[in-house]
């Protein structure tokens, strides 16, 4: 689907660009998601990728390609918050189908219908629903085709953990329903890719767990791809709630053995794309878009920007019945060594004491100021009486 385009030089140099570029840190995201282990460079090889994909989908060739990579790399400078590149490169799409289409004039109601007419049947009629899946599945999913949650995984032993952790009360850090083989799809692009790279997300969401951890390495966004980091993080975290040294043996082998399965192979983004007309979901008609009184572009990112989620959808599917999408994910980390980490936590520890004392420095103060107040405050209730 899109293999043919990120073959392209000038577009794995793009990805080069975000990859290397630490501007990218510091962009923003208003509304698009609030998770907790993802950084901006991600987000921003996403919104990428998303715009390939919406131009493949509007558009039959290539002949526009290079004109659009130009348009990207000007908004993605232009820009520090990623909702704004989004919608930016939304208009960029219909200047360019007003191009292909020969419309002269967008803001006519002739053109206007036209472009409208146009996405709805590409976009929302014909485009495709998505469900982001770990990497190392996709060769059994080629071959065998794709029945949810039928494939290689730890559920019953992730069942006993729980139990094991509930032991200790330990609760809330394994909130799947192991039972239960629902999966979901979704219509956006970005959040099909942030769930393929961080599946599966019950376990992501448990060894990457700040808030029951009670520590924060600064780089929480590398913890994902270092087996070291995530193994100390847990040690740690047993040992303070007083784990016997047997149930520790019993979760760190299941996180091992996990962390192997989905791990044997380098990481990509998996997505598999499954055409609208399979799911059975309610969209709105085209004349409520006809008919819409919105500025076109507004009206144009509505079509474009699906906010349909967990989308409920449990039918097996056969090959042929769907297409996995590869795309590169460039952020392969080197495991971190011991020393690093410790250096990590030294520091980590020291700005808290740091800034510990700064409270209580300033505790102090109040107190000596208060206690200066009372002393003052008895001497005249003193004076007072002597003088009756």
């Amino acid at each position: 689907m899109l293999e043919d385009i990120i073959q392209r030089k000038d577009v794995s140099s793009f990805i080069e660009e975000i990859e290397h570029n630490d501007r990218y840190f510091r962009k923003k995201s208003l509304n698009l998601f609030d998770h907790s282990f993802y950084v901006s460079k991600e987000l921003a090889l996403f919104i990428f990728y998303e715009a390939l994909f919406k131009y493949k989908l509007l558009f039959e060739n290539d002949y526009l390609l290079e004109e659009y990579l130009g348009q990207l790399r000007k908004i993605y400078k232009k820009f520090d918050c990623f909702d704004d590149i989004r919608e930016s490169i939304h208009k960029v799409l219909c200047k360019l189908l007003c191009y292909q289409m020969g419309l002269k004039d967008s803001r006519t109601k002739e053109s206007r219908d036209q472009i409208i007419t146009y996405i709805y049947n590409h976009a929302v009629l014909n485009g495709y629903y998505i469900h982001g899946f770990q990497s190392s599945y996709v060769d059994t999913i080629l071959k065998e085709g794709f029945t949810p949650e039928k494939y290689e995984n730890y559920y019953s032993r992730f069942v006993k953990a729980r139990e094991l952790l509930e032991k200790y009360h330990i609760t809330g850090v394994l909130t799947k329903n192991f039972k239960n083989p629902k999966i979901y799809y979704t219509g956006d692009m970005v959040m099909g890719c942030y769930y393929s790279l961080y599946a599966p997300m019950f376990f992501y969401k448990f060894i990457l767990n700040c808030d029951y951890f009670k520590r924060r390495i600064r780089r929480d966004f590398y913890l994902k791809d270092s087996q070291f980091i995530v193994m100390s993080h847990l040690k740690r975290f047993l040992n303070t709630h007083m784990v016997k040294e047997k149930d520790q043996k019993i979760l760190l082998d299941l996180v091992q053995d996990e962390w192997n399965l989905i791990h044997r192979k380098e990481k990509e983004i998996s997505l598999l794309c499954v055409k609208k007309d399979k799911f059975q979901v309610p969209v709105k008609s085209l004349n409520y878009y006809l008919n819409d009184s919105r500025d076109l572009y507004e009206l144009i990112d509505a079509l474009l920007s699906s906010k349909n989620n967990h989308i409920d959808y449990q039918e097996s599917l056969k090959p042929g019945e769907f297409e996995i999408l590869r795309l590169p994910y460039p952020y392969q980390e080197k495991e971190e060594t011991p020393e690093k980490i410790e250096e990590e936590y030294e520091k980590q520890e020291q700005e808290v004491s740091l800034e510990f004392l700064n409270v209580y420095g300033n505790v102090s103060y109040l107190l000596l100021i208060g206690s200066l107040f009372v002393t003052i405050g008895v001497l005249i209730s003193i004076i007072m009486v002597l003088r009756g």
